[in-house]
């Protein structure tokens, strides 16, 4: 079981890395334009 929450766990901490990495480069393109 605490595998398969840690797989869960890692799966949404990647998802929620990869939306703010997304976000910040969206916002500093605008910035720098």
């Amino acid at each position: 079981e605490f595998d398969v929450s840690d797989q869960a766990v890692t799966e949404r901490l990647r998802r929620a890395i990869e939306t703010l990495v997304t976000n910040t480069l969206l916002l500093t393109a605008e910035d720098e334009d």
